[in-house]
């Protein structure tokens, strides 16, 4: 996963502002139903993403159907 998130970021040149949540960085981020570090990898594919947070907004809550703008 860090590939996937500080190394692209790094890959880029965009590292200072992407790839790691902290303080000054742009937030997007998901909360996927499962921990991937504790499953079996073959059950990655069917995890089902619960919230998704773009630019520090929520633009997709499973518990809600329309989120406001």
């Amino acid at each position: 996963m860090k590939a996937y998130t500080a190394g692209s970021a790094y890959g880029t040149f965009r590292d200072d502002e992407l790839g790691t949540l902290e303080v000054g960085k742009r937030a997007d981020i998901i909360v996927l139903e499962k921990n991937l570090f504790e499953v079996p990898v073959e059950e990655i594919p069917n995890t089902k993403v619960l919230l998704t947070i773009v630019d520090g907004k929520v633009v997709f809550d499973h518990t809600t159907s329309l989120i406001e703008k």
